[in-house]
């Protein structure tokens, strides 16, 4: 029998972050963004979180400046994650 401990989730350790946030600013700050780059892809898993969002064609892309100025104005980005559709397509 394989023994496991579970550490609680507390104001120390928190994986959403949200309680720390609190803490240090007083309030929720934004400090993950998930950029997504594309919504097409030709498969339907089960397992998949954004399925309901997924399209055959992609809206016009954001230029990148447009991105970066923006990524800028977040004081405390802590992660950005880049994913998104089917990257074959």
């Amino acid at each position: 029998m394989i023994e496991q401990t579970l550490t609680p989730i507390t104001p120390t350790n928190d994986p959403w972050e949200a309680y720390d946030d609190m803490k240090r600013f007083g309030k929720l700050q934004l400090t993950n963004i998930e950029f997504t780059t594309t919504t097409i892809c030709n498969m339907r898993c089960e397992h998949c979180a954004v399925g309901y969002i997924l399209q055959t064609r992609d809206p016009e892309p954001l230029p990148l400046d447009m991105l970066i100025r923006r990524l800028d104005e977040v004081d405390h980005l802590r992660a950005f994650s880049i994913t998104g559709g089917e990257p074959m397509l």
